[in-house]
């Protein structure tokens, strides 16, 4: 088979959103304060990026990102529409604390790597529901186009205490887009790509909204000369994402949300000959939750909800080959949460979930089942918040019973205190672990039996600590962070002997250093960041792939005037291993504008790789050349 992703203070301390920037800021001589400005028209325009967002996914409670004893960054809708990336993929490779790959362009296969650690030991929530494969292990990142994306929570460090298997590096929950009115968006550019996004909403007592959108373009050749075919390999995608919520009585709220995905992407493979010649893979993906939340009593709230996720991966392989591979995952979802303030600084919130999900792999042309198993597994958790003058504290433990492997225990301890005003320090240890995929339990493996999957593997184990330290100005419009973390993890699986075999052989530490910097000026919105981290084989000594040591990111919003806001947004990165080779490091610069042309049009424009830089993030794998793309975004009521 083929193997296959308010404020509750604490003192008088507050804290700032998303990731920020070191003192290249200082070399901008401007008023440092956060603006808006309206036109005669009444068109009105917000110069900065909200500072300090609610936040729900590093406590499971709603919070400012200032209250959060973890490291938490936020992409919002705004930022998104500013920056008008082709891929969420494009969004998240700025962001600190995260490594990215693709094996091509748009669409091609790609993998997060969150703080040095595997690209299978991030937890991927959509709306709160698991969405990456049982199957691989990770999530379609290419299934997921910014249109369908209202913000981005990255929660950096463990969070295995609260959610169970899979967030030994962190947590990304994707929210999905909440339109309250009704919108256009058509754009094209470089590769004959043509994008159309589409949607309508209501924020009254009964609150809805659906999104659509298809893009297409005929690409760029995935591999180099010499590695694959030299002809385009194109993507197509379709997406559709839809929300209710509706009062049913007094202190009680049903909301339905699902979104889905179909997509197909071309990449270059070899035929039975050993002929380069292009496959294709066609992908499915579907996330739907009802949950009901309610007001038990002035200081008890719950909610429970019921989930339904599917993935599935078609590979057609090469076009002169009868190659067809289905590996598919469906997972059933329980979960009920309940949040108890006890006192005013102190609050308890303790849980349960289930889930299960059906695995399959097959052979679609000799109907040949690679394997077809059910996975389950029931967590039960309890955290403990308390918030004094002085002093934040948070204390967290699950529990797990899974039905393959047996059950495992985690938690984290975590606490915050103001050293000065505007400053806050804080530390916390944790541990965490990753169920072993479906491949690699039950996998027979490919070519000739290598790459088999093992039945008696153990879950992979983490321990982790951090120190951090916060500063916020009192006008908001300053702020920076530094985080000190190291992870160790242990059984960390490998293939190994003749076969490839899979085995718990292996160790891995990561020890890292975040700085964020960021400022908010009267026209100009910056935020940078930097990670320098060393990731590797604690049994073997070596680098793990493609992780670099070092790497930093820029992105700098200014208004040029009430109507026209340019977006400049620039990555560097280190040399990194890739399997038997090193790849060199990189740079590379983006630009957007965008320009009100009258009220509720507006005309968009993004450039990419602005240097043509040539450069690689998968060994033989092509990156996108110099690129421009045009758009224009109808919205009547903006």
């Amino acid at each position: 088979m083929l193997c296959g992703e308010a404020q509750q203070a604490t003192g008088s301390y507050t804290m700032t959103n998303r990731q920020a920037i070191l003192p290249l800021a200082a070399a901008i001589s401007l008023s440092a304060s956060v603006s808006t400005a309206q036109t005669a028209d009444g068109i009105t325009q917000v110069s900065s990026l909200e500072l300090n967002p609610l936040i729900v996914t590093s406590s499971r409670m709603t919070e400012t990102a200032d209250e959060a004893l973890s490291a938490v960054s936020v992409i919002d809708r705004e930022e998104i529409e500013q920056r008008q990336p082709q891929s969420t993929f494009d969004l998240l490779q700025t962001e600190p604390g995260v490594d990215v790959a693709r094996n091509g362009g748009r669409g091609a296969n790609n993998s997060v790597f969150l703080r040095g650690t595997e690209s299978d030991h991030t937890l991927v929530l959509m709306d709160g529901m698991r969405v990456s494969s049982a199957t691989t292990g990770q999530f379609a990142w290419r299934a997921l186009p910014p249109a369908s994306v209202e913000r981005i929570e990255i929660v950096r460090g463990p969070r295995a205490s609260l959610y169970g298997s899979d967030a030994i590096g962190g947590v990304v929950q994707v929210f999905s887009r909440e339109p309250d009115e009704p919108y256009l968006r058509l754009r094209g550019g470089s590769n004959r790509t043509r994008q159309v996004e589409a949607g309508f909403g209501d924020d009254g007592p009964v609150r809805y909204g659906l999104n659509v959108g298809y893009e297409a373009t005929d690409g760029f050749p995935s591999q180099e000369e010499g590695a694959g075919v030299q002809e385009d390999h194109g993507y197509r995608g379709r997406t559709v994402s839809g929300f209710a919520s509706a009062p049913v009585a007094a202190e009680t709220r049903l909301t339905g949300r699902v979104w889905a995905n179909s997509s197909a992407v071309e990449f270059s493979t070899t035929n039975s000959q050993g002929e380069f010649e292009t496959g294709e893979q066609d992908t499915r993906n579907l996330s739907s939750r009802v949950s009901l939340e309610q007001s038990l009593m002035a200081a008890w709230d719950h909610e429970i909800g019921v989930g339904y996720s599917e993935d599935q991966l078609e590979n057609f392989g090469a076009r002169s080959d009868d190659v067809h591979n289905l590996i598919r995952t469906r997972r059933t979802t329980v979960d009920w949460r309940h949040d108890v303030s006890v006192t005013e600084s102190q609050t308890v919130q303790f849980g349960a979930d289930f889930r299960e999900a059906n695995v399959l792999s097959e052979d679609r042309i000799t109907g040949t089942e690679d394997f077809d198993k059910t996975l389950g597994n029931t967590g039960v958790y309890a955290l403990w918040r308390g918030m004094f003058d002085g002093l934040d504290t948070e204390a967290s433990v699950r529990h797990d019973d899974n039905r393959d492997f047996g059950s495992a225990t985690t938690w984290q301890l975590a606490g915050g205190i103001p050293v000065e005003q505007g400053v806050r320090l804080r530390a916390s240890l944790g541990t965490a672990f990753k169920a072993p995929s479906a491949n690699e339990l039950y996998s027979p493996g490919f070519f000739g039996g290598l790459y088999a999957g093992n039945p008696d593997l153990e879950p992979e184990e983490s321990r982790s600590g951090e120190l951090g330290v916060r500063f916020r100005d009192q006008g908001g419009s300053e702020r920076a962070e530094v985080n000190l973390f190291v992870t160790r993890i242990d059984d960390l699986i490998a293939y190994q002997g003749q076969d490839f075999q899979a085995v718990n052989v292996d160790e891995a530490e990561i020890q890292g250093l975040e700085f964020i910097y960021g400022r908010s000026l009267q026209d100009w919105h910056l935020d940078f960041s930097a990670t320098f981290q060393k990731a590797e084989n604690r049994t073997t000594g070596e680098r793990l792939a493609r992780r670099p040591d070092e790497k930093a990111s820029l992105v700098l919003g200014h208004d040029l005037d009430n109507r026209t806001r340019l977006s400049v947004e620039a990555k560097v990165a280190g040399e990194r291993p890739d399997g038997s080779t090193t790849l060199a490091g990189y740079g590379v610069v983006n630009l957007a504008a965008t320009r009100q042309l009258r009220e509720g049009l507006k005309l968009e424009a993004r450039v990419e790789n602005l240097t043509n830089s040539d450069y690689q993030l998968a060994n033989t794998y092509n990156t996108r050349d110099l690129s421009a793309f045009v758009g224009i975004r109808w919205e009547p009521w903006q």
